[in-house]
């Protein structure tokens, strides 16, 4: 059973090794600003730790506090388990959708290493682990280790633990500082700073967007005619410019040969993650009927416009939609979106967009330019470690994250980013979905990055 035990002696020569640690805090070093969630985290009372050594393992272990006040623990014989010797504190509240980043300090004696395992988990049984990383403590001088980590659902009573035990044998380990936060800032690189792989102002000049000037923008590829059809223009933005899309009546754009569409599925150099900002604007007198679609990303199959349970996981896409009234949200296929009981039909899963501060729901206005930045992060196979992340700036205001989703977004099937959805049209594919006039999008300065 795991329970506080402390031994309060003194031992000389952890006394005189520990005086090595760092004295630099956690704030030096990072920039994170949620509170800490461990409390003590330098050990000067000690009350909010747990230390457990399983004497039924035949465990030895002494512990103390050096001459500046470092948490030090010798390990005769670790036992048989890392858990044998627990350093440990709980219970804390993690949230679903927040990264955490946890700091500390940590040494052993001069040319040593002294390996061991910080976890965190469940304080109660099963003790499920929700970061988990063996290390080794270094030798003579202090380092500061860090281990990240994104909640994909809340934990009321989560719990720290630094496992020193299995094969810990004539070790000492000191540890000081201890840090845990949340991440209350956007975790992907600010606009502009990445790498760009494409980008197109559509700076020609004003009139027709013939087939040799979206050639020119995007290769030889495919388009649904809307360009050979004469329904997008260069324009509508002063001298500027900008791409006008004209989107007809009585037509949803996912309807039969996608007639009331832009469509074009620029391919891109398969990677696992990616940015793509873009301006868009609804015309003055725009209907929103029930929704329609704007441009994203896509991989694998480009899981789009309705997919089975057996296509469920050979693809993703995500792109940004408008719902009636201009509501604003994500509109995403992943491997585990719903189905019908008969697996034949899986749609998309909307994650609203809410502004920061309120929690307002996002609702875009007519009229106005907004400026939309997704990143997207596939992460690993078969784990909720993938990432859509969205930031909107509303006329001349300031850029706000309105999104920050982890999701699973990969299988198996290991497709990547391959393609650049670009994507305006109504729908939905039936009649519902159709506005009952000409409808107008404008687009502008499309840029994809790393």
């Amino acid at each position: 059973m795991r329970h506080a035990i402390f031994w309060l002696v003194t031992l000389t020569f952890l006394l005189t090794s520990c005086n090595t640690v760092s004295t630099d805090s956690p704030e030096d070093l990072t920039t994170l600003a949620g509170p800490n969630l461990i409390a003590d985290g330098g050990f000067a009372a000690q009350d909010s730790w747990n230390f457990y050594a399983n004497a039924s393992e035949g465990v030895t272990t002494t512990n103390t506090l050096d001459s500046r006040g470092r948490y030090c623990v010798w390990v005769g014989n670790g036992g048989g388990k890392a858990w044998d010797v627990l350093l440990s504190q709980g219970s804390f509240k993690l949230t679903e959708g927040l990264t955490y980043d946890l700091w500390f300090d940590v040494v052993t004696s001069a040319g040593k290493v002294a390996p061991f395992v910080v976890k965190i988990g469940q304080s109660y049984s099963p003790y499920s682990a929700y970061a988990y990383k063996s290390l080794n403590a270094p030798g003579g001088n202090a380092a500061k280790q860090t281990l990240s980590f994104t909640m994909t659902k809340d934990e009321p009573a989560a719990q720290l633990e630094f496992q020193l035990g299995a094969n810990a044998y004539n070790q000492y380990y000191c540890f000081d500082n201890v840090s845990l936060r949340a991440r209350t800032s956007a975790e992907a690189p600010p606009a502009g700073s990445a790498k760009t792989i494409k980008s197109v102002y559509f700076s020609g000049p004003a009139g027709i967007y013939t087939r040799a000037a979206f050639e020119r923008d995007w290769g030889n590829i495919w388009e649904n005619g809307s360009v050979s059809d004469g329904r997008a223009h260069i324009g509508g933005r002063g001298n500027e410019h900008a791409l006008k899309v004209t989107l007809p009546a009585g037509s949803p754009g996912n309807g039969a040969n996608h007639w009331g569409a832009f469509i074009a599925d620029v391919p891109l150099a398969a990677r696992n993650s990616a940015e793509l900002e873009y301006d868009f604007k609804f015309e003055h007198d725009y209907d929103f009927v029930q929704g329609g679609k704007l441009p994203g990303f896509g991989g694998g199959n480009n899981a789009t416009g309705g997919v089975t349970r057996s296509t469920r996981g050979q693809g993703f896409s995500s792109r940004v939609m408008w719902r009636g009234g201009g509501r604003g949200v994500a509109y995403l296929y992943h491997p585990n979106i719903a189905c019908n009981s008969s697996g034949t039909s899986c749609y998309g899963e909307d994650f609203q967009l809410r502004w920061p501060g309120s929690g307002d729901d996002v609702f875009f206005k007519k009229n106005v330019w907004y400026k939309v930045r997704m990143r997207v992060s596939l992460g690993t196979a078969n784990s909720a470690d993938g990432k859509v992340q969205v930031w909107l700036t509303e006329g001349g205001g300031s850029e706000a994250r309105v999104l920050d989703k982890s999701l699973q977004l990969q299988t198996g099937s290991n497709y990547r980013i391959e393609d650049f959805l670009f994507h305006l049209f109504f729908g939905g594919g039936d009649a519902s979905w159709a506005p009952k006039s000409d409808q107008t999008v404008y687009i502008d300065n499309i840029i994809i990055r790393e």
